[in-house]
């Protein structure tokens, strides 16, 4: 994660980012850590085509309603109404989110993490039961309901190849 203050380092970045996406016609997403005296937050400036605001906005919401049941994850701001918003930075329309810094990534995957996760997991799916919340369709759902997902092309693609049993 690049560090920098917001009106130091970090806008002048990201207007470099933007720049370099339009010249590359490549997707971009920076992340930059913002410390202050009281918090630190992370700002993700983006321009990535199969995370389009509405995306965005939605998995933030979602994961606000976790925030609010009990779920660690990051607190989301709202600016202008919403948790993700369009910036023009040198002609190219960037989504901007803004949340707390809850910590480091994960360095190591053992048996305590799969635990914690398995509890976070059921957790999440108790909160989503009693907060119906659709996000939007997965890829697997586009490919069911666009009938290119099929079970027995599923089984013809496995590997290692799943046994011939008389239920599958």
């Amino acid at each position: 994660m690049r560090r920098g203050s917001f009106g130091g380092r970090g806008l002048p970045v990201a207007a470099g980012m933007a720049m370099a996406a339009k010249k590359n016609n490549e997707n971009y997403r920076g992340l930059f850590q913002i410390t202050t005296k009281n918090k630190v937050y992370v700002c993700r400036i983006s321009n990535e085509k199969n995370f389009p605001m509405p995306l965005v906005e939605k998995q933030s919401q979602f994961a606000m309603i976790l925030h609010a049941n009990g779920v660690n994850t990051a607190r989301k701001y709202r600016c202008q109404n919403n948790y993700c918003i369009h910036h023009l930075i040198n002609g190219i329309e960037m989504q901007i989110t803004l949340e707390e810094y809850i910590g480091e990534d994960l360095s190591d995957v053992g048996i305590g993490f799969l635990k914690e996760f398995g509890e976070v997991l059921g957790r999440v799916h108790s909160v989503s039961s009693k907060h119906p919340f659709v996000i939007g369709r997965s890829f697997i759902s586009d490919y069911i309901q666009n009938d290119k997902a099929r079970f027995s092309k599923i089984l013809e693609k496995a590997e290692p190849p799943l046994p011939d049993f008389p239920y599958v």
